[in-house]
């Protein structure tokens, strides 16, 4: 019987159901702490996913849970959901954006409407971090505070315009190609007194772990 009880207990009351929210999950919660301010999009994106996952909700948004039938005994706690859905949404919207979603009442049309917008490639941001990137110089700093910096805005870079993960040859060989740029910006950037270990580290072959480099010219390595 007990399992029985169990079997039949309502979705919103299942904590494993996507129809279940938490006390914690009030509709005056933000999606993000990331305000989508239109040129963010993909960092908004990425923040508002796993914030969904977190709370197992994705598939509100993602097509794998459509809106029921009306008559259907779903409804009342899809609709439950979907409300509490649009108000994260809408509350991590600049006010300008918001007002442009105001009178969508489902959260997927909310996040399609955003998502055909915003997700265009950003390609004056994409220009200006490969500018800046190839322009940046040690300049005195400590090589990992260098380092940091650049890996910032590679980090950027692949979230703006993200390479393909197929594990193919061309795939392996786009990688390569991109890794041996990071290198190549690394070793550049450093300060003169650098220069003989930067001869020593591009005669290795291919290397392309940055990171290791990074280690290898910090204070402290012994070669």
């Amino acid at each position: 019987m007990a399992k029985d009880a169990e079997t039949s207990k309502p979705k919103h009351l299942d904590p494993t159901s996507e129809y279940y929210l938490s006390s914690q999950a009030n509709s005056g919660n933000s999606l993000t702490k990331d305000t989508l301010k239109g040129d963010n999009y993909v960092a908004w994106e990425q923040s508002a996913i796993l914030t969904l996952k977190s709370h197992n909700k994705l598939a509100f948004i993602d097509g794998r849970i459509t809106k029921p039938d009306p008559e259907s005994e779903d409804f009342l706690a899809w609709d439950i959901v979907n409300s509490t859905l649009c108000s994260w949404i809408c509350n991590s919207l600049d006010p300008p954006i918001r007002a442009t979603v105001s009178r969508l009442n489902e959260a997927k049309l909310i996040w399609d409407s955003l998502k055909t917008r915003y997700s265009i490639p950003n390609r004056p941001r994409i220009y200006k971090l490969w500018s800046d990137a190839s322009m940046t110089t040690q300049g005195g700093a400590s090589v990992i505070t260098f380092y940091t910096k650049l890996l910032g805005m590679w980090d950027e870079l692949l979230t703006l315009s993200p390479l393909e993960s197929c594990g193919c040859p061309k795939g392996t060989e786009k990688m390569n190609w991109y890794q041996d740029l990071q290198t190549y910006q690394f070793l550049m950037g450093l300060d003169d007194k650098y220069a003989t270990l930067r001869t020593q580290i591009i005669n290795m072959g291919r290397q392309s772990l940055c990171h290791g480099h990074a280690g290898r010219v910090s204070p402290g390595h012994h070669w």
